[in-house]
């Protein structure tokens, strides 16, 4: 039996290839035996494992059959519309590369992402990544989701509600109402995965292609490309060390969406004081805005006294609230929430419910009972203590090996900080950045936080969460001996 394997995938799939092809040249025709799996299989210089699995994969197909005490045979009735020879005009598989013919929402979609992209490293790559983000739990926590699981009712194993978990949606409903003021209850909460996922179902419901969106200057990149990719004209607000610049909000008809991080401003780390949250509100309800106010990392504060979130100060139904446990717990739990006003309620849940069913009901009951025994409360408190110690560690490393050259922004909350250069420009930082690698530091300038303009001052976007103190210190020592080998080569 001539059959030759063309080299391409697994060894079965090349298998069942041949004999295909066999069968739609004619010389293996209905009826013929074809020869045991043992023969076959030496013949082709192949594991007898390999034929059985091709076999049964033709079989199901309806090229072959079995016989008891007979054989493997060529189906006499065999499937016409697998038989029928491709075109000889038709290219070769492999030898066309077909433009894809996207939508508009696709082309813009991919657009931002190859654009967002650029200046994304690989995550722990370097042996001293102060990227921001990579929260991790502590040993404590990870042995708990490592080893409990909930008992799952029969009930469990349906697609759930779209808009979440019932107890885990009154866990964050009980959390917002204590921790940010905010009274609510658990019709109005909406489990997504991540905040992600929150701030493209607040795209889909609310902005059409066209329309306004305030964004602050610098702000969140990833809420910058998604609402480019939903065609959203984005209008740029500054940011001073009070947050947003609440007198600079435009008076403006076709805005739809004001974004913002007013408790822990992303990514200078300025707290927006009682009095412009009040500004921003009567804004707001003036001009018929949605605000919606990303509380992504609240439950972390260290030199300042927190403050009430917007939407507990809001009496207008005007602001969508979003919360993660990406950074009180870690990212890959793929877990955030919204708290929405009540006639917004059925237009985001029937758009959850088109996107995905709803999030993982095994995580989500894990996590509940993690909040309603108070375990969350206590990783909260041992985290923060950790955090703080981290965070004085790189204040002290900056401030001891680059003294008065350097500047530190946002270090009262969170788990990232902003150190400004003065004397640098953002060409010099870039060489400094690039030379960093060559001592697997990984920093991250501030430049990318904005759109369509430069920082007025240079600055590094340091996040401290998952590096000891040690590496902490180690890392900046072999920052500065990078940025000594930049100047050096410019003199």
């Amino acid at each position: 039996m001539l059959l030759s394997l063309d080299g391409r995938g697994p060894l079965y799939r090349q298998v069942i290839r041949a004999i295909r092809c066999g069968i739609r040249e004619g010389w293996l025709a209905p009826g013929t035996r074809v020869p045991g799996s043992r023969d076959l299989a030496a013949d082709l210089r192949v594991s007898r494992n390999v034929v059985l699995l091709a076999f049964e994969q033709l079989k199901a197909e309806g090229y072959l059959e079995g016989r008891p005490g007979s054989g493997t045979y060529v189906c006499q009735s065999l499937p016409d519309t697998r038989l029928e020879t491709p075109p000889a005009d038709l290219p070769a598989a492999g030898r066309v590369r077909r433009q894809a013919a996207l939508s508009s929402v696709g082309r813009r979609a991919l657009q931002q992402f190859q654009s967002a992209m650029k200046p994304v490293r690989c995550h722990h790559r370097w042996q001293y990544d102060f990227s921001y983000g990579l929260s991790l739990p502590d040993e404590i926590t990870a042995h708990y989701w490592r080893r409990t699981g909930p008992a799952m009712r029969s009930s469990d194993y349906d697609y759930g509600d779209a808009a979440g978990y019932a107890p885990l949606r009154e866990a964050i409903a009980g959390l917002v109402r204590r921790h940010r003021g905010i009274a609510t209850d658990a019709s109005r909460v909406l489990v997504t995965s991540g905040s992600q996922q929150a701030l493209d179902l607040t795209a889909r419901v609310l902005i059409d292609a066209g329309d306004k969106v305030v964004m602050e200057q610098p702000h969140y990149q990833g809420a910058r490309t998604l609402f480019l990719a939903a065609g959203a004209d984005l209008i740029q607000c500054p940011v001073d060390e009070q947050g947003l610049q609440t007198e600079r909000l435009p008076d403006d008809p076709g805005i739809r969406l004001a974004y913002l991080t007013p408790s822990h401003q992303f990514p200078t780390g300025a707290v927006m004081p009682y009095r412009r949250r009040l500004q921003l509100l009567r804004w707001a309800a003036a001009q018929n805005v949605y605000l919606l106010e990303d509380d992504y990392d609240s439950e972390f504060r260290y030199d300042c006294r927190p403050l009430e979130a917007l939407a507990a100060l809001d009496r207008s139904e005007q602001v969508i609230y979003c919360g993660t446990f990406a950074k009180s717990l870690f990212p890959s739990l793929r877990i955030g929430y919204l708290v929405l006003p009540d006639h917004l309620l059925d237009a985001f849940r029937a758009a959850k419910w088109l996107a995905d069913r709803g999030n993982n009901q095994l995580h989500q009951k894990r996590l509940a009972q993690f909040i309603e025994t108070g375990d969350y409360q206590r990783h909260l408190r041992r985290r923060a203590r950790c955090y703080l110690r981290q965070r004085q560690a790189l204040v002290d490393a900056l401030a001891g090996v680059f003294g008065d050259r350097v500047r530190i922004l946002g270090a009262e909350a969170g788990v990232h900080l902003v150190a400004v250069f003065p004397d640098l420009d953002e060409a010099t930082l870039r060489r400094w950045i690039d030379r960093a690698t060559h001592y697997s530091v990984g920093v991250y300038t501030l430049a990318d936080y904005y759109h369509r303009a430069a920082p007025t001052q240079p600055g590094l976007l340091l996040g401290y969460a998952n590096l000891s103190e040690r590496r902490i210190r180690a890392g900046i020592q072999r920052l500065a001996r990078a940025l000594n080998d930049v100047q050096a080569a410019a003199a």
